[in-house]
């Protein structure tokens, strides 16, 4: 009977292992150099590429955030995200930006890390291989939130479709725990979090002006607000003598 049960056991540890093991994410191949080898990784350097732009912004990761960011190339996989339908149909906001550019250093002279491109979806080698898909470019967006400048993160809202709560958030941006969550960016836009898709409609929405027409709600605080559908509120703006909105000096327009 002690032979049985002891067989059981081994058995029952047997398979117990063999799950854990099966629910291991695997690195994809394309990548498997970066991740079983991300302990020898010194630095990792994150390029903006803006063309000749002056304004490219340049930082490094911090070793938490190499960490992370391992961590999330060894559970990609080939999965459609609700936000890639919504990219296709929107134009990028800036013709000069071709993405985020992570450079790689290493403690081991006779060990070298691939150049990895994240933009629009796709993560590629400097040289333009696909290499893996990042679906909902929610890789490229949480490289952004690691921005360290305010100039840096300035850039990002100018080169970026954010449409969703959850960006707004991976960017970094001011989170406040009201009922319903709001996320606060730079411009006076929030994001509230209503757990809804923007309509196609609401996506062509940039100023406070196009909201009244196709918004779905005014809220009536001071600036006034206007909700648009998937809640991205806008507010305002100041007013000059005539009625005119006034105009937005953003210092970035070389981005368009």
């Amino acid at each position: 009977m002690k032979s049985l049960t002891f067989i059981v056991l081994a058995l029952f540890c047997i398979n117990t292992h063999a799950i854990e093991v099966e629910d291991e994410p695997q690195a994809p191949a394309s990548l498997k150099n970066h991740v079983e080898n991300a302990h020898e990784v010194l630095t990792i350097s994150v390029n903006v590429k803006l063309g000749d732009s002056p304004l490219s912004g340049k930082w490094n990761l911090s070793q938490t955030q190499m960490h992370v960011l391992f961590g999330k190339l060894k559970r990609l996989k080939h999965v459609e995200h609700a936000y890639d339908e919504i990219f296709e149909k929107i134009k990028e906001p800036s013709k000069r930006y071709a993405g985020l550019e992570l450079s790689f250093s290493s403690n081991d002279d006779d060990l070298t890390f691939e150049t990895l491109v994240f933009y629009a979806g796709k993560i590629t080698n400097k040289e333009g291989k696909l290499l893996f898909v990042d679906p909902g470019r929610l890789i490229e967006y949480w490289l952004w939130g690691t921005a360290q400048s305010r100039v840096q993160q300035q850039i990002g809202m100018n080169v970026l479709n954010i449409f969703a709560f959850d960006q707004c958030v991976q960017l970094g941006h001011l989170l406040i725990e009201t009922d319903p969550r709001q996320c606060l960016m730079p411009n006076t836009v929030v994001m509230l979090d209503l757990g809804e898709m923007p309509t196609f409609d609401a996506l062509q929405i940039k100023t406070f002006e196009q909201c009244l027409i196709s918004g779905t709600a005014i809220i009536d605080s001071f600036p006034r607000r206007c909700m648009a559908a998937g809640g991205k509120l806008y507010a305002e703006p100041p007013r000059m003598p005539d009625g005119r909105p006034m105009p937005e000096r953003s210092g970035f327009t070389e981005f368009q």
